[in-house]
């Protein structure tokens, strides 16, 4: 069962205040069909402080509202930028179709909402701010987006780079994700989160340190959505390779 049946069919209320209980607001009484069948609705949705207790789903608003905001850094929204973001919702998250209509319908009111991307960030950071593997995977995902056009835009260089300042990551992580996605000379290096002129033991160190971090099993205890795994095992798989080009250009 996936996000909306889990919600509706435990009949969750939703006590989240800000730009994004805001979005969530606009689908009060708002009529969805569950996988089960049926019509059924989002009952007992309340704005007020708190935290909802649906934390797979928030992930899912809070993942949105960034992408929506990303996709207006450059003044545009391109079909292979929302493509990519369709094809992550689809193929990694596996999302049915009606979970895709929610996803929809709440991009396009972030999109439009008069709350900045600042604003959107902060919040998802006060709800994340104890796992920040989960605030990693959703800038690596905003870096997967913006090449989708086949080009990283400075708008779009300045707008997860403010997301990345307001949770809290640091340069030396920015770069290393950054690096996933956006080739440069060192590339690789940068992916392990170290330069070309560290020593053998730092370079292993901190690879050692990469593959604890993004053990399946440690991500699902941190709270990352079940279904996002397979997203963080892409990592490990490109952490893997880098090592191995450097271990074979260093003689490692």
């Amino acid at each position: 069962m996936g996000f909306l049946g889990k919600t509706i069919g435990a009949g969750i209320g939703f006590m989240i205040g800000g730009p994004i209980g805001a979005l969530l607001g606009g689908m009060v009484g708002h009529g969805f069909d569950t996988e089960q069948g049926g019509p059924r609705r989002i009952e007992n949705f309340s704005i007020y402080g708190g935290v909802n207790t649906n934390r797979e789903f928030l992930f899912y608003v809070a993942l949105t509202s960034l992408v929506a905001k990303l996709a207006e850094a450059d003044g545009k929204v391109t079909a292979d930028e929302i493509g990519t973001y369709k094809d992550f919702l689809t193929n990694n998250l596996r999302l049915s179709n009606e979970e895709l209509n929610v996803i929809t319908s709440l991009f396009n009111k972030a999109r439009y909402s008069n709350a900045t991307s600042e604003q959107y960030a902060q919040q998802v950071y006060m709800l994340n701010q104890h796992n920040p593997e989960i605030l990693r995977e959703i800038l690596s995902l905003l870096f997967r987006i913006s090449i989708a056009d086949g080009t990283f835009s400075e708008e779009e260089e300045r707008y997860i780079s403010s997301i990345a300042q307001v949770f809290r990551i640091n340069a030396n992580e920015y770069n290393q994700l950054k690096a996933l996605y956006v080739s440069d000379n060192d590339k690789y290096y940068k992916i392990l989160g170290v330069s070309p002129d560290s020593n053998r033991e730092e370079i292993k160190r901190s690879y050692r340190r990469l593959v604890t971090e993004y053990h399946p099993d440690k991500l699902v205890s941190k709270g990352l959505p079940e279904d996002f795994i397979q997203f963080a095992n892409q990592r490990l798989i490109e952490i893997n390779n880098a090592y191995e080009y450097v271990k074979k250009e260093r003689g490692l």
